[in-house]
């Protein structure tokens, strides 16, 4: 593997990483899931 191929999967693992673990960004996510839901379970599921 070249540098630039390997240069190019660690800024897209990095890239996928942060799309991951940013909490805005799963926001949305977390509420379609949660729809319906009460407030009880929805705390639950949040601190898990």
């Amino acid at each position: 593997m070249d540098t630039t191929a390997l240069a190019g999967f660690l800024c897209t693992c990095l890239g996928g990483y942060f799309a991951i673990m940013n909490p805005i960004a799963n926001t949305p996510v977390f509420m379609s899931l949660t729809d319906g839901d009460d407030v009880a379970t929805k705390k639950s599921s949040s601190q898990e």
